[in-house]
């Protein structure tokens, strides 16, 4: 499978291109700094910036999956790379007559998944990070609206602790237990299977570790 990567050099995104690569995939990605990866005979990597749609438009051509990680890098209470880049992806789709199946990775506390969390956690950690939260939300509308198969992924706090292969998964309203501590590499193989199975269309769901 084709699968065009946003965020690749990204804490989840390294994991998410070594799993896809690990799997038989190809890979086109986009990143400002190419030294971040190693070559690879599957992995095209390409120069550029998410916020700018002829950058997107080359990466995403004829991919059959697209998977935005985006993050916020050093400056988070300025930064509104995340719905940019997905504004940029949708536009770059709109005359695509194969449309793709676009996983965003987003995070828990956006959206209705607020309401999942116990106080006063819920009301904590999206005062927080409000920052990114907003940009998170406005990234969930753009690709909510956007006529696309898509999926949206909102983990609760991840870690770079070795995967478990185990992370529960949910939806609002259901209310969750959310153990700080889940593995980004487990985040990266779910987000991939999702892809590989064409599963969870127009769904956001909540991942966390299992209950304790």
């Amino acid at each position: 499978m084709n699968i065009g990567v946003f965020g690749a050099t990204g804490a989840t995104g390294r994991h998410f291109v070594k799993l896809a690569i690990e799997n038989g995939h190809t890979l086109r990605v986009l990143v400002r700094t190419p030294k971040k990866l190693s070559a690879q005979p599957q992995l095209e990597v390409m120069v550029g910036d998410a916020r700018h749609a002829d950058h997107v438009r080359q990466v995403i051509a004829e991919t059959e999956a697209v998977f935005c990680a985006l993050g916020n890098g050093a400056s988070p209470a300025q930064s509104d790379i995340r719905q940019q880049g997905t504004r940029c992806i949708v536009a770059a789709l709109a005359d695509v007559q194969a449309k793709p199946h676009v996983v965003i990775l987003s995070s828990l506390g956006v959206g209705d998944s607020k309401q999942q969390m116990r106080l006063p956690v819920r009301w904590i950690v999206p005062y927080i990070l409000r920052h990114p939260i907003a940009d998170h939300a406005a990234q969930e509308s753009i690709i909510m609206q956007s006529g696309l198969p898509w999926t949206i992924l909102r983990p609760t706090a991840l870690t770079d602790d070795s995967p478990t292969g185990n992370l529960h998964v949910s939806t609002p309203p259901q209310k969750i237990n959310a153990h700080p501590g889940l593995p980004r590499a487990d985040v990266a193989a779910f987000a991939l299977q999702t892809i590989e199975n064409h599963q969870h269309l127009h769904q956001s769901l909540t991942l966390t570790t299992p209950t304790r």
